[in-house]
């Protein structure tokens, strides 16, 4: 039940990512948020699956990546398993340390292989800044929900 849940959550993002908040320079990465949150916030047993899936819900909202965000978030879930052990993880410092890392790691990687274009460092900046303290409202909101809704079981330290 968690996962379809967290698999709604992650597509409705994506969508309103790619469908809404694209069109701003300064808008968070919502659905990057939502993946770092459940990274750090959830058990250890399915941080790359949560990565997983949040990658897969970004390229299905955005096809034009070929699967980048699936490969790219992926990475990211098994990077983050040794980093576990030293972070309070319902704590938001974690969430805004990790939130703004991830965000950094995606658009500088795919600035390398397909360009910057219009991003500068003020954009990559602000971004990192917007995503990371979204990552701190999706903990707000969906780590007090009741356990049987919650999108992430608790692995908190």
């Amino acid at each position: 039940m968690r996962l379809a849940i967290y698999a709604i959550l992650m597509l409705l993002a994506a969508i309103i990512d790619h469908a809404c908040l694209s069109v701003w320079w300064f808008a968070p990465d919502l659905s990057l948020a939502l993946a770092a949150w459940a990274m750090v916030d959830g058990t250890e047993a399915g941080v790359v699956g949560r990565a997983g899936i949040a990658g897969l819900a970004r390229d299905l909202a955005d096809p034009v990546g070929f699967g980048f965000h699936t490969i790219i978030l992926t990475i990211l879930g098994v990077a983050f398993l040794p980093l576990r052990r030293f972070l309070f993880r319902t704590r938001a410092a974690a969430w805004i340390v990790w939130a703004a890392s991830c965000y950094l790691v995606v658009h500088v990687t795919d600035g390398v292989l397909t360009g910057f274009g219009d991003l500068t460092l003020k954009r990559l900046v602000v971004g990192a800044l917007g995503t990371a303290l979204t990552a701190v409202a999706c903990g707000w909101l969906f780590g007090g929900l009741p356990k049987a809704i919650r999108p992430v079981g608790v692995g908190g330290a």
